[in-house]
């Protein structure tokens, strides 16, 4: 079983960065279901989700969902879209801006060229399922997302590796809210689906969560 734990090494920018074959082989492209559960800490910029486990999940494309960006997409990050309040860091957050490049951000955006929101950190919530420099492909590529009562859902469909002609790539990320996840708390996951066309050489890939900035302990959580 791949674990997500909290790393208090002071190697986080090694420990943080994978390569998209590394992804592959230990993902096998298949669907991919993790979750990350609050356990309250008290001090705030302090991660407070905990890696719980991961398993295959069928992979369920977004319907109804709102698009924010679709075809020929290259480093753009969507206006602000207000959210119930969204716990992270333990402060509430009610705003979430979605990069093009595979990840999210809470309260602020990330620069649109940002490929790697996780190693340093941006002083805002990140929560990057496939950080990495992406783009869209044709008319069928796009990143969007549904809200309701259940959570926050948000997807990027048919994108690729800047310049790998012949990719395509589609995952999630999922804000469960903790009367729908069976655990009594909130919930991330992320959810990959078709990989198609995969190409090499390999390249960095960021997947996992944090808050603040700098390599404080305590403040990110990634998968091993």
């Amino acid at each position: 079983m791949l674990r997500l734990r909290n790393l208090l090494e002071s190697s986080i920018v090694l420990n943080l960065h994978y390569t998209f074959m590394q992804i592959i082989d230990k993902y096998s492209a298949v669907a991919c279901f993790l979750v990350i559960l609050c356990d309250l800490p008290l001090s705030a910029q302090i991660l407070d989700y905990n890696y719980i486990f991961q398993s295959t999940d069928t992979w369920t494309e977004l319907s109804g969902d709102q698009v924010v960006f679709s075809g020929a997409f290259d480093d753009d990050v969507s206006a602000a879209i207000t959210t119930l309040p969204v716990t992270m860091g333990v402060e509430p957050h009610t705003s979430l801006y979605i990069s093009t490049n595979g990840f999210m951000t809470l309260s602020a955006a990330a620069a649109p060229n940002n490929y790697d929101p996780l190693s340093q950190g941006i002083s805002v919530p990140v929560i990057a399922p496939f950080a990495t420099n992406l783009e869209g492909i044709d008319a069928t590529s796009k990143v969007s997302y549904t809200i309701d009562f259940q959570g926050i859902r948000v997807q990027w469909k048919n994108v690729r590796r800047v310049g790998y002609v012949g990719e395509s790539l589609s995952f999630q990320a999922r804000i469960i809210n903790q009367v729908y996840t069976g655990f009594g708390f909130g919930s991330i996951s992320f959810i990959y689906g078709p990989f198609q066309g995969v190409a090499v050489p390999s390249t960095s890939v960021h997947v996992g969560i944090r808050v603040g900035t700098g390599d404080t302990a305590g403040t990110y959580s990634t998968r091993s």
